[in-house]
């Protein structure tokens, strides 16, 4: 017991301290992520020094760590960007993002040496994400409660439900990021009776994603069961167990999907500008929301043209931003961010910056499909690894509409993926 709680139980509370790094409050503070960040900084010293202090050996017990190939190149990308402290416009913009990507890619390491600590360290994983996902929704559903009893709802009102983020989109994005995770639990689950309660918390986050209008959340979760559909019915096919394939991965998030679906539709009312129906008709891309968008990835672009090589410098897109899009701008609303994540490092960083930042995504990518593609359903490694993909796919449909490296919260579920995916490597390889 004494060991448990020791090695178990004070990684579980670090841990803990990771996923509710991006629930902290401003605390009367203009921008809410400032506070996030330093907390985030506060918890990577303090899980560093607890690390150094139970294991004397630690550059060699955590070797293969500490200098993987996903570690090396975010460090080379860091690196890269602190050189342009030498040209940015503005030095100081360096430094401030130098030291959240140094967090993150700190996080990342910290993490995945914790989740270490557990015997089944992927089902523990899947718990802790599932428990930020309940907590994320019960949040904005309590939020959407009250709302009713005082007005009818529609989209009009869908920013008093953001949880606890600062709007509905970073809601959106945080909780389909984790929703891979509550499948795993559901598919894992001997009991029937806990697959429906997963099942049943999986039809809250779907109508709580519903409600919530981000249009871009309805692209990722019809790709997620698109894609889970495709490969369990292929699987089915090819090893001739269909009926089994369906019946154990696809029936539960089916149903949760196509009721949570009905019943907005019931609650709501069909004519709702929330209803999804609704949503679905307004994208295109002539409205505000979209030109807006594609008005800023055209100047990105048009940037790495004229630079190519070395861009404006980490964390100066904000400033450079105002010369490009100067005649549309109203008051001081300065376009912070290119709503592409891509975009804004390659206008920063250059191409070079760009390669090195993609080709995380990139190598993760290749490797979970040639596990998936070379293995059987039945290794114990293969539905990790889908659950692990699925959730990486999920951040990246939302770092090519938005901005999610700049939000804590986004960047605590980034940490959680690379970290077991840095895990997940090594124990497979």
């Amino acid at each position: 017991m004494k060991e448990f709680l020791v090695k178990k139980g004070s990684a579980l509370i670090l841990i803990f301290l990771y996923i509710i790094t991006g629930y902290i409050p401003n605390f009367g503070a203009v921008d809410v992520i400032s506070n996030q960040w330093f907390f985030l900084n506060l918890l990577n010293i303090t899980s560093f020094i607890y690390i150094i202090y139970n294991d004397t050996n630690f550059f060699i017990t955590h070797k293969r760590t500490l200098l993987n190939s996903i570690t090396v190149i975010f460090l080379t990308f860091i690196l890269w960007g602190l050189l342009s402290y030498f040209y940015a416009i503005n030095p100081n913009e360096v430094i401030v993002k130098f030291s959240r990507w140094i967090n993150v890619l700190c996080g990342i390491l910290i993490v995945s040496i914790l989740l270490k600590k557990f015997n089944n360290q992927f089902k523990a994983l899947a718990y802790i994400m599932s428990f930020a996902l309940l907590v994320e929704i019960s949040a904005s559903l309590s939020q959407y409660i009250n709302l009713l009893q005082i007005t009818t709802y529609d989209f009009s009102k869908t920013f008093f439900i953001k949880g606890l983020t600062a709007n509905k989109n970073v809601t959106s994005a945080s909780i389909i990021v984790k929703i891979p995770f509550l499948l795993y639990l559901i598919w894992d689950s001997k009991k029937i009776i806990l697959k429906y309660i997963y099942s049943i918390i999986l039809f809250s986050v779907f109508y709580n994603i519903i409600i919530l209008s981000s249009r871009a959340s309805y692209i990722s979760i019809s790709l997620l069961i698109l894609l889970i559909a495709i490969y369990f019915v292929i699987t089915g096919i090819k090893y001739k167990n269909l009926k089994n394939s369906i019946s154990q991965y696809l029936l539960y998030p089916l149903f949760a999907l196509t009721f949570s679906i009905l019943f907005s539709f019931i609650s709501l009312g069909s004519s709702n500008s929330a209803t999804i129906s609704n949503r679905i008709t307004t994208i295109n891309t002539t409205d505000t929301s979209a030109s807006q968008r594609l008005r800023y990835y055209g100047h990105s672009i048009e940037q790495v043209k004229n630079n190519p090589i070395l861009g404006v410098g980490l964390g100066n897109w904000k400033i450079k931003s105002i010369d490009y899009d100067h005649l549309n701008m109203n008051g001081y609303t300065v376009p912070y961010h290119v709503h592409n994540d891509f975009l804004e490092i390659a206008a920063e960083l250059g191409l070079f910056g760009f390669l090195l930042y993609f080709s995380i995504f990139l190598i993760i990518g290749i490797f979970f499909f040639k596990f998936i593609l070379y293995h059987k359903l039945d290794h114990k490694g293969v539905i990790p690894s889908i659950i692990l993909g699925l959730s990486l796919l999920c951040y990246l449909i939302d770092a090519n509409l938005n901005f999610p490296h700049a939000r804590v919260i986004n960047q605590i579920s980034f940490i959680f993926i690379i970290s077991a995916f840095i895990n997940f490597k090594y124990e497979d390889s």
